[in-house]
């Protein structure tokens, strides 16, 4: 709600669909890892009531939205393919189809889906929302004002022949075959118990497992991502 002198009444933990948990403040501002940077690094205003209505909305209707993709293999047959190396700890997949479509923070949209490997197969850990691959360096959008806090990675290396991430410059220079470019912004929705609830900026890949290990596995299981 709203005072009567227009700011906020914040009312957290804010509750949500996801088994991430509900939506709390101050939303952790762990230093980014190497290669990763806010888009907003001081980012701290408290977020109105509709603000606060706005990201608990983008999480819940994000959770309606991937219940399909649970499955690896209807993730596969709507267009997502694989944009890191498959068979490492987690794999994005995106749909290209929906990077450049002009709709952001879209549900029916999602431009990349997060899948962690388990020990009972792949298992969906995220949404992640980006903003089209000509967005580099723009402002994208925050209905949840710092609730919704977007970043973007500055160290990875793309195949010249079909954008996959190949490999970190922090292992080296990109090797042939491959350019370091910076990423347009993006925003992860989390699905499973990750530290920091569903908004929270990044997890490491070790706690996205862990966090994954504690979902029921779909039936059928998945295969490895």
């Amino acid at each position: 709600m709203l005072t009567a002198c227009g700011q906020s009444k914040t009312d957290f933990p804010l509750a949500t669909d996801s088994a991430a948990g509900p939506i709390v403040w101050p939303v952790p501002m762990e230093p980014m890892g190497t290669g990763m940077q806010m888009v907003t690094p001081t980012c701290t205003t408290q977020p109105t009531a509709v603000q606060q209505h706005a990201a608990v909305t983008l999480v819940n209707s994000t959770v309606a939205a991937t219940q399909r993709y649970q499955s690896l293999g209807a993730a596969k047959a709507n267009g997502y393919v694989p944009i890191t190396p498959t068979g490492l700890k987690v794999v994005h997949y995106i749909q290209a189809a929906y990077v450049n479509d002009g709709r952001a923070l879209d549900p029916g949209a999602i431009e990349s889906l997060v899948y962690a490997n388990t020990s009972h197969g792949a298992v969906l850990v995220a949404a992640m929302y980006t903003l089209a691959s000509d967005q580099v360096g723009q402002m994208p959008p925050m209905p949840g004002g710092c609730l919704t806090q977007w970043h973007t990675h500055t160290n990875l290396c793309f195949s010249d022949a079909n954008g996959a991430v190949v490999a970190t410059t922090r292992q080296g220079p990109c090797q042939p075959g491959s350019t370091n470019r910076v990423t347009q912004p993006m925003i992860h929705v989390w699905l499973v118990p990750v530290p920091g609830g569903p908004l929270t900026v990044d997890d490491d890949d070790a706690q996205v497992v862990r966090a994954a290990e504690h979902m029921s596995p779909p039936v059928p299981r998945n295969t490895m991502a």
